[in-house]
């Protein structure tokens, strides 16, 4: 057994040895077996070395196998967990399909404000479609995140990741997911455009899925982390282009609303530095990083301020923080909503009239760097992934 990842995971067993990437990739005895899965992770098909596929697998929403076909067996299935007679394990409790319960129940108490929650027997709060839930603990969505906390036995006043707040996070990641998708689009036709007949556009340029987009820029899922410390000065921190860590002493209702979106935006501002410097060290062999955004917002007057943008601390902006890091995790935030400062709302001749000019042209600034830069390095950063 695998102790150390976030999910414990078999490494081997009685009859097959287990491969192991940002997830279960193949099984391996006398030859070796792929997984293909669904969007909840479920076995759907196995291949051979060739590609040919030697098991498929289909199954109903919560999880009762509708039916199978092929020569090649495997212990893995639904949300691709291990499942035995009928039974799916998820470490915490076992789940039984047929009947969409778990066979004990749960050690949460739930939260009042989610009733669905308060039931300590079903299964991922009757959402099988959008969740999944690999602890046995909490149902959570497996889009473009997995979600991580220490709530057990042991720790159960703990941060404990509810549906709410993974809905926020996941709503945030499939805004950013859009962008990315955009950008790279756009810049991707702005290339083929200057280097190829204009008749063969059509045919050469190759759009890009927010799906892919955001797996490619981050290179898989992001994890997110609800922490029991807490810490001083921040709630959240970018640990790696696919980690954040959330704190004990974030306000509790923040990751449950809709202007939560914007402070899991601004911690994804970092995770995106961090992700294009990891790319950038992959394609030129060097150990510095390497983080270009900042460098430049350092160097210009028109980004490096807290102008410009759509409001203020807490509202569109997620730190008081002046260093260049910090301005453009802001600025990310207003790249993927589009909001930045609005034009005066006052005549000329009134007082503010100035302040507003200059903050609403400081916006300007700020949002056609984003508009100029991006695309360049999503661009970059989806062609050198490895």
């Amino acid at each position: 057994m695998d102790l150390n990842t976030g999910l414990t995971q078999a490494l081997s067993d009685r009859t097959n040895n287990y491969i192991y990437g940002l997830d279960r990739i193949a099984q391996m005895n006398t030859a070796t077996e792929y997984f293909l899965g669904d969007a909840l992770g479920s076995v759907r098909q196995i291949t051979n070395t060739t590609g040919a596929i030697t098991y498929a697998s289909a199954y109903d929403p919560y999880g009762v196998v509708a039916s199978t076909s092929g020569s090649s067996q495997t212990s893995y299935g639904y949300t691709n967990e291990y499942t035995s007679q009928g039974l799916i394990y998820l470490r915490s409790r076992v789940y039984f399909p047929e009947s969409g319960r778990f066979t004990t129940k749960d050690t949460w108490e739930g939260d009042v404000n989610y009733p669905l929650s308060l039931n300590k027997w079903n299964y991922v709060e009757g959402n099988p479609i959008n969740f999944v839930d690999p602890k046995g603990r909490s149902s959570v969505s497996l889009n473009f995140g997995t979600y991580e906390d220490d709530y057990d036995d042991k720790h159960r006043s703990v941060p404990h990741w509810t549906n709410k707040e993974a809905y926020t996070v996941e709503t945030a990641l499939g805004r950013i997911a859009w962008a990315y998708a955009n950008a790279y689009n756009k810049e991707a036709a702005r290339r083929v455009s200057e280097e190829c007949d204009p008749i063969l556009n059509a045919v050469l340029l190759e759009k890009i899925d927010p799906f892919t987009a955001f797996h490619k820029v981050h290179g898989g899922r992001v994890t997110f982390k609800w922490n029991s410390f807490g810490a001083n000065g921040y709630w959240g921190r970018a640990i790696s282009p696919q980690k954040v860590w959330f704190y004990s002493n974030t306000p509790k209702d923040l990751l449950s609303s809709y202007i939560g979106q914007r402070f899991v935006t601004h911690e994804m501002g970092h995770v995106f530095e961090n992700a294009y410097s990891e790319v950038y060290q992959q394609y030129t062999g060097t150990d510095k990083e390497y983080k270009p955004a900042r460098n430049l917002v350092a160097t210009n007057n028109n980004l490096n301020n807290r102008n410009g943008f759509a409001g203020v601390f807490l509202d569109w902006q997620w730190s008081n923080d002046s260093s260049s890091g910090e301005i453009f995790a802001d600025m990310f935030v207003g790249w993927v909503f589009n909001s930045w400062a609005l034009s005066p709302t006052v005549p000329l001749s009134d007082n503010r009239y100035k302040q507003q000019n200059e903050n609403y042209l400081f916006g300007l600034s700020k949002s056609e760097f984003m508009m100029e830069y991006m695309p360049i390095w999503i661009y970059d950063t989806i062609q050198h992934r490895l």
